[in-house]
């Protein structure tokens, strides 16, 4: 087992994996059947944030401050694994309804010269090679939904307050709304996908036909 207190746990969807995150740095794989640790991994860096499952449970997802995402396999307790490497520490990461791609976001910075822009990457999730970025919102991101089908994306910045829906495919901007005024903290589509809901900090629920969004877009 682990050495140190264990910061968070998650369980894979189709419930046969639980997977553990400690302060020790290390991740462990546990199978629901018997409680036997399938797999532990030591990443080079402590671990970050939530770690989700893929839909198919196949894979998990992390991200580390040693500036890499990184994807295992569950199956069998597979260590098989791929990374992305990144100049700056990402802070979350999504795995599209499919399964097939990953999400991940890095933070806005300063240097001396210029500030950078919050981003938002799209990843093979078995080759991790790049899709796409999308470079769009000036400060940070709040939070990020997938529609139900992977066709759209929606990402709410906190710094200006936005809201943009992206075509994930391409990478094309289908709208900017700015209904909101402080941060917004929850961001979701409908299972069929037709709705978008936001809500924020300032009290109110705000909700979108996609339809509308698509056409205008």
């Amino acid at each position: 087992g682990h050495e140190d207190l264990i910061d968070h746990l998650t369980v894979s969807p189709d419930g046969m994996w639980v997977a553990t995150f400690s302060e020790d740095q290390t991740i462990i794989l546990w199978s629901t059947k018997d409680g036997s640790a399938a797999l532990e991994l030591t990443p080079r860096a402590a671990i970050q944030g939530d770690t989700p499952f893929s839909p198919d449970s196949k894979h998990l997802g992390m991200y580390c401050k040693d500036r890499r995402s990184r994807r295992t396999g569950t199956a069998g307790g597979s260590s098989d694994a791929s990374s992305w490497q990144h100049h700056r520490p990402r802070w979350l990461t999504l795995f599209f309804p499919d399964g097939t791609k990953v999400l991940s976001y890095v933070r806005s910075y300063y240097t001396s010269s210029r500030s950078h822009p919050a981003i938002v990457s799209v990843w093979n999730t078995t080759t991790g090679g790049h899709i796409l970025s999308l470079e769009a919102h000036a400060r940070d991101v709040s939070v990020v939904a997938i529609s139900p089908d992977g066709e759209y994306i929606a990402i709410a910045s906190s710094r200006p307050v936005n809201l943009r829906v992206w075509r994930a495919r391409v990478g094309t901007c289908l709208g900017v709304f700015t209904e909101h005024s402080v941060e917004v903290t929850h961001l979701m589509f409908s299972r069929d996908g037709e709705t978008l809901c936001s809500a924020s900090k300032d009290g109110y629920v705000c909700i979108r036909r996609m339809r509308e969004i698509v056409s205008r877009g």
